[in-house]
Parts: C-alpha cells; structure tokens; sequence
C-alpha cells in the first residue's frame, strides 16, 4: 500500500496538477499501401530489378543493420514507378496508448526457436521421416471425419516441446506416403523423430524404412485427390513464411509505413515478424522488413492489397495491447440526507487474518462516510435529487463503458465484463486531517492520477456472506431462476468450476487452465474448458476497465469491470505435459455436493508447478424484466506455491487453503457473446459488433416499466436501480440490526488515533 501521506508528500507537491503528457505522435497517422499494377510492356531486367530490389532489403530479421535501420529511418515510402496503381490507407486513430513509457506487450505468444529461424532462411533440414499421409490428418479419427480438423496441430506441438520445426512434404516416390522434414540439432531433432514413430505406432501402423507399406486404409480416389489437394495447398502457404528468393519478379507490391521508434517490429512481432505468419499465409504473400515500412510481395493484387490493410490492422493490435486501465471513481451519496458527512479511513481485517493473528501492515484501509458530523455537500450537489444524481452516475458509467469498446476493436484476447458488489479499498491515498475528508477534498483526491482504489474480490463481510445464498434465494421479487424449467428461485441448480494457474518458466505468461462441471445427479460431466494465458509478470487477468459506484455510507461499491487474456487458439500450444495434467483433473462428488461443510473437491495430480487453484461453486439468477444474470459464487482459494509433499488422499497436493468466502456479480448474457469475437479476431481484422448503448445497457423489457424519450440512458439507469435494490436486498436485515459483525474487523485509524463510530 502506498501513502502519500505517508512519504508521498513532496511527490504530491511537485506533481499536483500535472499530468504525463498526451501527446501521442502516432495518434493520426498514414500508412502507405502502394500495389504495384501489371508490368505488361518491359523488359525483364527492368522488371526484375523494380520488383526484386527497389531498396536494399535486410532479410534477416537479428542482423544489426535492420534493428539500426528501423529506428533511425525515417522517411516515407514512396512508389517509383509512375505507372504503378497507388492506395493511400489512412488511419483515423490509434487505440488510446499505455500513460507511462514501458517495454511494449509482444503481438505474439511464442517466439520462434533456432530451428524454425534456420528453416525461414531456407538452411538444409536436419532429418527426415517418412510416414503413410493418413496419420498426418487423422488424429484418432476415422480418416474421412479427419478432413475436417485443422492442419498438423500434433506435428506443431511436438515441434514446440523437442525445439525443432517439421514441415510436411510430399513424397515423389509414392502417392500415399508423406515425408516430415526436421530442423534443429541432432540431437532434438532424433527426439522428434522417435516421438513421431512412437505415435504412429500407438495409431497402428510403422513409419517407412526399408519395407513397402502395408494397406492400412482403401482410399477412394476422391478421398485421395482432396488430401493432396489440402497438402499441396498447405506447402504452398506455408512457403510464404519463409524468406523470399532474390531476383524473383513479383506482379503486387506494397509498402506499409510502420512507426518503428514506438513499436520496434521485432520487440512487438518478433525476430522474423512471425505474428503477421497468418496473413502471410492467408493473402499468400512475402511480408518483409524494408527501412521503415513492411514491404509486401505477392502475385494477386487484390490480395497484397488486403494484406496491405492486415499490416496495418497489425498495428492496431499491438498499440491496442498496450492499454492502460480505465479507472473512474463514482461516488454515490445519501443526497436525501442533505448534509455530508465526513468521510473516514477505517482498517479492515479479513476473517482469515484474524484467525492467524492481526498483522497491521497487511490491513486493508476502506472508508465510509461519518453520518454524525458536521459539513455538508457542495451547494452543487444539494441541488440535485437522488433521482438526478443517480442518472448521471448512469451515463457516465455508460460514456466510459462505449468508450472502452470502441478502443476495443482491435484487441485480440478473451475479455470478459461484470458488475461485482465488494468493500471499497484505498490502496494509494493522501493522508485524511485528524476529521477524516471533507468532501471536496475527497472527491479531489479520487479525481488524480496518483490516487488508486479497489473493489474487493468478496463481500468482505462474513456474517453477510454467510447468509448471503439464503437471503437471494428469498428475493423472488427482484430475481427469477435463470434456468429453463425451474420453478423457483430454491430449485436453482448449482455449476462447479475451477481455474488453476500453471507457472511457464519462458517467461511469455503463466498458463491459465478454466473448466466448467454440472451435477446431472448421477455423475459430474465437464461442460466446458478454455486454455489462456495471462501477461508476463501477471497473477491474474490484466485489468481493462475499473468503474467503481462507491456508496460512502456502507462502505461498499458495485465495480463495473473489464479483463483479458491471452488466446491459446489450439491446443498444440500447450505443452503435452500441461494436456496431460487436465485430463487427469476430477471431482469429488461427495465433497462437492456437501454444501454445509465446504471443502476442496478438485482433485489433480502432482509434479506440476501450479502456483494457485481457485474453485467456486455458483448459482445464477435473473433480475425480473431483463436479460441481467446474477450469480451468487462460493470461492476458495488455495495456494500451491506453499504445497508441501504431503498428499490428501489422493487429492493431490494439499496446499494453503483458505476459508471460503461468497462474492455477487452481475453481467448481461449478451455481453459474453460480443466479446467472445476478440478471442477469434485475426490477426490485423477489428470486432464488428454493434457498440451502441441501446445495445450494451438495453431498457427493461417488462411491460409495466416506464419508458422514457432518452432510450439509451434509461437501460443503464434502470440496471443502475437494480443494482441497489439487490444490495438492499443483501444487506436488509443486517441493516435493521444496526451494524453486522463486520465492525470486529474494523479499526478506525487517523493519525495514529483511533475513534469508533459506534
């Protein structure tokens, strides 16, 4: 925790009141996408040297000279042919960037290794394997379903784990066999290939030596013709991820303007630019590194001309990579009440600190509003109604929600959004005067770039979560059970889910391993499983929308939140061992089912190292009149960094186990849906969703509410009203008792005094 008062002082001083600058050179620019047009009526020399080398071209992406030429050039790219068909595509804007200079989030989740560099430059294989064409599309399938599949994923993900690179070729011998080419080291590379003879033994057959093959499979000569249609297409692609031949004539040319002194390409695509691979291969063109802008060369004009725009699309991914947070602070005052109210520091304590004894520096610091002193609201403020001030929390919640998405287009990643009902925290703040905050104050310091508030995780309030399941369940004039068929709010079946983060000593991201289990009564059945990966030197999913609607007199805040993951788009980047490890994963239906004595029921071998497992149990409703769900979730946490070697009767390490502790979310089932377009997104390609507000906070579809002329800010104020009532729905009894528990973990604390507020 950061204070300022503390020893932030004199930053605070010297910083108040100004802010890193925004001007952002690269926040209007021009990217030139030159097609040359057809070169009917010269010479081939003339054409040659045109098309081949207009400049000098530094092939290899490690060499000095191109790192040296892509941060100091910096001219334009021009076509020097008059003749030449020139499309000038302009941006209109970047996505917002990153505030403070850092290295810069990569496009790419795995670099190339050494042998996939060496085959890129065309360097003579290692070895090769020759193998009946059948196993290279099967995968454990019968061979006609297996023309379905994607190409190769086994081969990619064995190459990835022995550090080598496989191509599949043709064999000019014999129409049913194919030949795997190896690069890397000898050594990796007879790995490999005893990998590969092992599976191809495990699905029956042997891998081709000094016998002829035997008939595994009678191919129909249409079967036949589409497998070497697919492979021949396949070689034909993935040729254009290699460095292209020099002297070579080439019909479309385009040059991409790329701003190299702000994203370097080899920092941000990597050595041999391989996150643009798939537009290589999709627009079947070379993509090299030319001065100061990306050079594409390919035959079909119209596809170097989509490549062009791809390109340049890249770019709007990497800068979008780079988002900062979005973090506004909404407060929510009891206007009713007219007069404020001095806002106080108080000191929390979860439950589980202080079973293991009270440490003060691990406290976290929340406020509330002191209903009983003096000062009142800004005279502003007094003039507006709760139903006013309510509204304009609404459409300032909504403006930064659409404004959001829209720097959303280009982001590539699994982003999920939610309201989450917690304790407001301070995390870094100015010190309070002995009073606590006047309002003014308070407001202001929210308002400042160094200021930094959370919402917690859980209702952070024990007696509350305890009762939290009981009391929803008994809302049934708010809510309604989301499943089809259910008749009451009580008959609401529970799902079962976990996420376990698995450590990647490359550095790229941990692994983030998600999976979803429903109870049919018999059997526990997996209904879903999802493989990411969360930013290098991130624990959890990176934070892209923070809105907080703080209420000062609980304490509390209904956080609107944005997060994201890396995609893993197949799971040949995965390492096997990792596969292995979830297929092994299992419940435990006795601990699960047991509700009233929560336990771990996850069970999962040893000898990985997982730093965490969280597991939940969740129950989910509707909010009558919407398309709104709410879900009530059981969380524990248990920390596997701290597994000792003891083993808990089968259940895999036991590790630090924490007590289970209860949150509320609520999110729109339309919003899974849209944002699920970012994990498909190609490379270079934006979202195309509708980003309206009508859409994303859409009016109540009761027929008893009221319509209002301004459509689109009735549906956020409408949710915004369901949010309070829910919480009052949560906190009612506790709140005719005067105060919960909850004040046990308090300690106010200002100045080195402590007060009460009892």
């Amino acid at each position: 925790m950061e204070d300022w008062g503390a020893f932030g002082s004199a930053i605070w001083k010297d910083r108040k009141g100004k802010r890193p600058s925004d001007k952002n050179p690269w926040r209007n620019v021009s990217l030139s996408a030159s097609v040359a047009a057809s070169t009917q009526g010269r010479n081939s020399s003339e054409i040659t040297h045109q098309t081949s080398e207009p400049r000098k071209i530094n092939s290899d992406p490690k060499s000095p000279e191109t790192i040296q030429e892509a941060r100091t050039h910096g001219r334009h790219v021009r076509s020097e042919d008059s003749n030449v068909d020139s499309q000038r595509i302009s941006m209109l804007s970047l996505p917002n960037q990153a505030r403070y200079k850092r290295p810069p989030r990569p496009l790419f989740t795995e670099r190339d290794n050494a042998a996939r560099l060496a085959w890129r430059q065309k360097a003579q294989e290692t070895g090769k394997l020759v193998i009946n064409r059948i196993f290279i599309e099967m995968e454990n399938q019968d061979p006609h379903q297996a023309l379905k599949t994607a190409s190769f994923p086994k081969l990619e993900q064995l190459a990835n784990e022995t550090g080598t690179h496989i191509q599949v070729k043709r064999s000019e011998k014999s129409g049913n066999n194919v030949v795997l080419l190896f690069w890397g080291q000898k050594q990796q590379v007879d790995a490999a290939k005893a990998i590969a003879n092992k599976w191809v033994s495990e699905l029956g057959g042997e891998s081709v030596k000094a016998k002829a093959w035997a008939k595994l499979w009678s191919l129909t000569p249409d079967l036949k013709q589409r497998l070497e249609k697919k492979l021949v297409d396949d070689e034909q692609r993935q040729a254009f991820r290699q460095t292209p031949e020099t002297g070579i004539t080439f019909p479309a040319i385009g040059n991409v303007l790329w701003p190299a002194d702000e994203y370097h390409p080899v920092e941000v695509l990597g050595k041999s630019y391989e996150a643009l691979d798939p537009i290589r291969m999709d627009c079947r063109c070379y993509i090299v590194w030319d001065d100061d802008a990306f050079k594409l060369m390919g035959r079909d004009k119209e596809m170097v001309r989509t490549a062009a725009i791809r390109v340049r699309g890249a770019l709007f991914h990497v800068v979008a990579r780079q988002m900062d947070v979005r973090s506004i602070y909404i407060l929510q005052l009891p206007i009713e009440h007219g007069g404020l109210l001095n806002i106080r520091p108080w000191k929390y304590y979860a439950p589980d600190q202080l079973r293991r004894g009270v440490d003060p520096d691990k406290a976290q610091t929340l406020v509330r509003a002191d209903m009983n002193r003096s000062g009142s609201l800004p005279e502003a403020d007094i003039l507006l109604d709760s139903t006013l001030r309510s509204r304009l929390n609404a459409i300032k919640i909504r403006d930064t929600t659409i404004e959001l998405l829209e720097g959303l287009r280009y982001y590539k990643g699994n982003v999920k959004m939610e309201f989450r009902l917690g304790n407001f925290m301070l995390l870094r703040y100015r010190h309070p005067s002995a009073d606590g905050w006047q309002f003014e104050d308070f407001e202001n310091m929210l308002s400042q770039q160094q200021f930094k508030g959370a919402v917690s995780q859980v209702l952070g309030d024990e007696e509350l979560e305890e009762m939290l399941l009981k009391r929803i369940m008994q809302a049934d004039h708010l809510l309604e059970p989301s499943s089809t068929g259910t008749a009451t709010l009580e008959d609401e079946r529970p799902t079962y889910s976990a996420k376990i983060n698995i450590h990647n000593p490359n550095g790229t991201g941990n692994y983030l391993y998600e999976l979803v289990f429903e109870d049919s009564g018999r059997m526990f059945q997996c209904t879903s499983q999802n493989w990411s990966k969360l930013d290098p030197d991130c624990s959890s999913p990176t934070k892209l929308l923070d809105v907080p609607l703080i209420d000062l007199q609980k304490g509390s805040a209904w956080a609107l939140e944005a997060s994201a993951t890396q995609v893993v788009s197949d799971e040949s980047q995965v390492p096997s061992i990792l596969l292995s490890f979830a297929e092994r994963l299992a419940v435990d239906p006795r601990r699960a089912r047991d509700h009233a004595n929560p336990t771990r029921f996850l069970w999962f071998p040893e000898g990985l190292p997982v730093n965490y497992c969280d597991q939940k149990v969740s129950w989910t409703f509707k909010l009558i009149g919407s398309m709104y769900h709410v879900e009530v979730a059981r969380h524990q946490h248990i920390d596997l960094k701290k597994a000792d070697a003891v083993i808990g009767r089968g259940m895999g390490p036991l590790g630090m186990m924490e007590k289970p502790r209860w949150s509320v979310t609520v999110y729109h089932e339309g919003w899974g849906a849209s944002l699920a377009t970012h994990a498909n997104l190609k490379v270079g390609e934006c979202t195309t969703y509708p980003i309206e507000a009508t859409k994303w906070f859409p009016e109540d579809h009761n027929p008893g509410h009221a319509s209002n002329t301004h459509e689109d800010q009735e549906g956020c104020v409408s949710l915004m009203e369901k949010l309070i009532k829910l919480e009052r729905v949560i906190r009612e009894k506790i709140e005719a008792n005067g105060r919960s528990n909850t004040a046990e973990y308090f300690e106010p604390e200002i100045n080195g005094h402590q007060d009460s507020l009892l």
